[in-house]
């Protein structure tokens, strides 16, 4: 085996296999992310997940995540969003600094699955143009009962092409890791006292 080699198989682990992530309930894991081109253009491809407790029966959780401007609140940096067709498609915009840059997203939003009181997925894809960067992400929100209270599972599947890549993937990471974290915290926050 080539020096070349040995060094990939030590980096791969024994199998040859990348090693899984090590997670943990209450952190945002940021799996290492996919370098790819796409019309001459690097594309980021990056997946988060995040699970917190939520003080709250599993019906007042779903309930919450049908209203639209208490999850306005809760998202870091969205500026508002739009019922285009109730519990099917919004719209929204997501405004926020990354790096030196200042970008401001009109997001499309489509529901895609929907397991009532237990599971919902959606996509979303905006562009920024004046920074020439576009952004799109499948969010996974699974919700199982503790108890009398509820167990809070999101995973994004993230894209990020355009002019953003240039600032690299340490800060690239960093801030959708900020962003899972505050949305946790908003939204334990926002649903005190309600039942």
């Amino acid at each position: 085996m080539s020096h070349s080699n040995a060094h990939s198989a030590k980096r791969r682990g024994a199998t040859g296999e990348r090693p899984e992530p090590a997670t943990d309930e209450n952190e945002t894991t940021p799996y290492p992310p996919i370098l790819a081109k796409r019309e001459n253009k690097v594309i980021y491809q990056m997946k988060f997940e995040r699970t917190f407790e939520l003080p709250l029966a599993i019906a007042a959780v779903w309930s919450a995540l049908w209203d639209v401007p208490r999850m306005v609140a809760c998202v870091p940096g969205c500026a508002g969003a739009t019922v285009v067709e109730d519990k099917r498609r919004y719209q929204a915009t997501i405004a926020e600094k990354v790096g030196p840059f200042k970008v401001e997203i009109p997001l499309e939003i489509e529901i895609i699955s929907v397991d009532a009181g237990r599971r919902l997925q959606l996509r979303a894809t905006g562009k920024d143009g004046r920074i020439g960067t576009e952004v799109s992400f499948v969010l996974t929100v699974e919700l199982q009962a503790v108890g009398e209270q509820t167990q809070f599972h999101m995973s994004v599947d993230a894209t990020v092409v355009g002019r953003l890549v240039s600032l690299g993937l340490a800060v690239i990471k960093l801030k959708g890791d900020q962003q899972m974290g505050f949305f946790a915290q908003a939204l334990q926050a926002n649903l005190v006292g309600i039942g």
